[in-house]
């Protein structure tokens, strides 16, 4: 019995060595120029974003959801899921569900 207990002991402690992470560092490949966050948003024009206003999408309610989508070629209709279930579908664009 304890020679079994030590063999499977022995063999769990084999596998977490195959399993484990190795702490080698690669190196990074080296690339051009990388963009950071800062130079792109300096490089974006904020006119293009002025007539965008925020609004509410989906129904109003706590919770999570799973998914919200539009319609192809009807940009007036949304379906949005419910994780914890139920569809709601809005026809003008969110304002009534």
């Amino acid at each position: 019995m304890i020679r079994r207990t030590i063999s499977v002991l022995f063999v769990l402690l084999l596998a977490s060595f195959s399993f484990s992470q190795s702490k080698k560092q690669s190196k990074p490949a080296k690339t051009p120029e990388k963009q950071t966050a800062s130079t792109t948003a300096s490089t974006i024009d904020e006119k293009l974003f002025s007539a965008m206003r925020w609004r509410q999408v989906g129904p109003f309610r706590g919770g999570r959801v799973l998914a919200v989508t539009g319609v192809p070629g009807e940009p007036s209709v949304f379906y949005f899921g419910a994780a914890s279930g139920g569809i709601w579908k809005s026809t003008d664009t969110g304002a009534n569900w």
